[in-house]
């Protein structure tokens, strides 16, 4: 496969998401985002992480990952695992970064996964829905999906890509692309007030 760049405009802004099965493309996407987004001052990165798992064709038994994707402001990479060469270190190092916290949903399974099936460890880790229902408890109860708390915490309403793109291969990964995304702006945009001050309170402790 190779690699391949995809542009998607969303919310006055164009995303760059690059998707690869190559060591190479993945080391450049970091070394992109550590002189673009990582060396401005700023003390901590918050990056999107979320995965994708290939379906087992027994049930009980575990399906396996087989997309790590990561977002850091408006670049996006999507690893295809299953087939990529080989890991690069810059990934390794770039996921057990102290100065990054990855945040997503349920983010510890997938974390606890992405150990125990390729040896990828993440240093810092928040769960959004976790955090989000220890600060607003009577406002949100169950399991609340990223588009749910895009939509009431930042005023982000469901984004659904037209007929042509779901029929072509692009369609699924612009959605993949467009989750992170999404939960990048809920974070990076401080949400709500309160919201934003208690996170960077929360960060200073960890």
């Amino acid at each position: 496969m190779g690699y391949y760049t995809h542009l998607v405009p969303f919310n006055a802004k164009i995303i760059e998401t690059t998707v690869t099965d190559e060591a190479s493309v993945a080391e450049i996407w970091v070394l992109q985002v550590r002189s673009k987004f990582m060396f401005n001052g700023q003390k901590l990165t918050i990056a999107g992480l979320n995965c994708k798992w290939k379906s087992h064709p027994i049930r009980s038994m575990s399906n396996k990952i087989a997309t790590l994707q990561l977002c850091v402001d408006t670049m996006c990479l999507v690893i295809q695992l299953l087939h990529i060469n080989h890991m690069p270190q810059s990934i390794k190092t770039f996921l057990s970064d102290t100065d990054v916290v990855f945040v997503g949903i349920e983010i510890e399974e997938t974390v606890f996964k992405l150990q125990n099936e390729y040896g990828l460890s993440c240093g810092r880790t928040i769960d959004v829905r976790s955090l989000v229902k220890a600060w607003f408890p009577l406002s949100y109860y169950g399991k609340p999906g990223l588009k749910v708390l895009a939509n009431r915490l930042v005023g982000l309403h469901k984004w659904r890509p037209s007929d042509d793109e779901c029929l072509n291969k692009l369609g699924f990964l612009t959605r993949i692309r467009l989750s992170l995304h999404v939960l990048m702006h809920m974070l990076c945009t401080g949400l709500v007030t309160s919201f934003s001050r208690k996170m960077k309170g929360l960060l200073k402790h960890m």
